[in-house]
């Protein structure tokens, strides 16, 4: 009985939007291959004007650019800084298929031992745009393959 719940709260977990976690990343299994999930956010990311780097094995990230206004919070502590995204993709142990995990960072502008900052709920609009970038890679994903 054990097993059985726990494999529909696995099942149910997957197939229910993204989730976040505490460090404000978003996630979600889809039914591709990690390489396939990387092309695909690579793809998408691009369109989006972003530049786009392989960050490891099975990771993506974009280039730092700056905040737009349009995505700032209301007291302006966003003007002039960088803001970047880092996407993985690894074979989901359960479900079959891949778990996508994007996380955006807040990236200081100048040297030092400055780190970046995970964008999380408490910078509600930027958080959003992480969690729409999710949803570009993750129904690209899901839509069906074409024959080439």
């Amino acid at each position: 009985m054990r097993v059985f719940l726990a494999s529909l709260m696995v099942l149910t977990s997957a197939c229910f939007g993204p989730r976040s976690g505490s460090d404000g990343a978003t996630e979600l299994t889809v039914g591709r291959t990690p390489a396939e999930v990387l092309q695909i956010a690579t793809t998408q990311l691009t369109h989006h004007a972003f530049k786009v780097t392989k960050g490891g094995d099975n990771a993506v990230v974009t280039q730092p650019r700056p905040i737009p206004a349009h995505l700032q919070d209301t007291s302006g502590a966003g003007k002039g800084k960088l803001w970047m995204v880092h996407v993985t993709a690894a074979r989901a142990t359960f479900t079959g298929g891949s778990r996508v995990r994007v996380l955006g960072y807040i990236v200081p502008t100048q040297g030092g031992q400055q780190r970046a900052t995970p964008i999380t709920t408490r910078n509600a609009k930027l958080y959003r745009e992480v969690v729409t970038i999710t949803g570009w890679i993750v129904d690209e994903a899901k839509r069906k393959k074409t024959k080439s």
